[in-house]
């Protein structure tokens, strides 16, 4: 699209500039990779990547400091997923065993074990254990002692906070009915769900959750929307999240669900599970999924986003991960699309 340049000529004003509005970028270092973690720390993102080629399955694992150039930070002979830290030094799962990096020391394998990356959603660091929940073997490793860990089911995602002045995390299994958010200490689940309704809690929600100025947040359904967690009850935040137009020409109906959350500042952005992301504004909810993946690319016509389930704001810009993730529902694509908010 051009812009429109003009002068005042006999008397008429020029018609403004055309307002281009702006786009999500794919980052085409990323185009064919599945996205199978993102985190960050001390300003610097960092992506573990799994890439099928005609010359070989590639297990790279991504850093950059700016959102702009990318470097490699280690190539693996196996599948990678998730990955931790624990203070300055990063835990890298591979498929059999685990890797600690850090910038003044280098590369270490510090445990081999039976899990496999590609079956593991996420992974923590409490109390200076190291938590590890895969299918059917959730293991917690410190130094030289390994244990077993009941609760919750096998595929959750974990949040860490602090709660009375004690490290834990807030954890939810994903896309399970009845949903219960816990809050964990490393050997007991605490349920947290005061203010929710049975209403609100009956059907399966993606575990989207985030904290942000020591503020717990997390997306509930029916109807969808943002709570906060403020002494232990949950309040409402936003309006009710927007479903698609497109909602009721399908059978089942869709259910937009929220699947990410998280801040720029004082600004909150929400992926969705068929809307793209949306921010919550003091007018509502405002759309800014242009140029995201579509769901069904081969049905332009039905204007579907994939399903935003890994979403990091960083350094002034949005960046949006796609990946076949095994626990995963209704998600898909591959690579990195991001945002300039700055």
């Amino acid at each position: 699209m051009s812009l429109m340049v003009g002068c005042k000529d006999n008397g008429v004003d020029a018609p403004p500039p055309l307002k281009v509005e702006k786009k999500w970028e794919e980052i085409s270092l990323f185009n064919n990779a599945d996205i199978r973690y993102m985190t960050q720390h001390n300003g610097v993102l960092y992506v573990s990547t799994y890439t099928i080629k005609p010359t070989g399955n590639e297990y790279i694992l991504y850093k950059t400091d700016n959102g702009i150039k990318w470097d490699t930070l280690k190539i693996f002979d196996r599948y990678i997923g998730p990955l931790a830290f624990i203070r300055d030094t990063l835990t890298v799962l591979e498929n059999g065993r685990t890797w600690k990096y850090h910038p003044t020391f280098g590369w270490k394998m510090f445990w081999e074990h039976l899990i496999a990356a590609d079956q593991t959603y996420d992974m923590f660091w409490l109390n200076d254990e190291l938590f590890v929940y895969a299918n059917y073997m959730r293991k917690v490793f410190s130094q030289d002692t390994v244990r077993d860990v009941i609760d919750p089911p096998n595929y959750s995602k974990f949040v860490k906070h602090s709660y009375k002045g004690e490290e834990i995390v807030y954890t939810r299994s994903y896309y399970v009915y009845e949903d219960r958010i816990y809050r964990f200490n490393g050997y007991s689940f605490e349920t947290v769900m005061n203010g929710i309704s049975l209403e609100e809690n009956k059907n399966a929600n993606y575990p989207s959750m985030c904290v942000n100025n020591d503020t717990f947040y997390a997306g509930f359904n029916t109807p969808t929307r943002i709570k906060k967690l403020t002494n232990d009850l949950w309040v409402n935040v936003t309006d009710t999240i927007p479903n698609t137009s497109l909602a009721n020409i399908f059978t089942p109906n869709l259910r937009n669900r929220s699947t990410s959350i998280v801040f720029h500042k004082n600004r909150m952005f929400v992926g969705t599970e068929w809307t793209g992301v949306i921010e919550w504004t003091d007018s509502g909810w405002v759309s800014i999924a242009n140029g995201l993946q579509l769901a069904f690319p081969n049905y332009p016509q039905y204007t579907l986003y994939t399903a935003v389930v890994q979403m990091e704001s960083f350094k002034g810009r949005l960046f949006v991960a796609y990946g076949e993730q095994f626990s995963a529902p209704v998600v898909g694509g591959r690579g990195i699309s991001t945002y300039t908010l700055e």
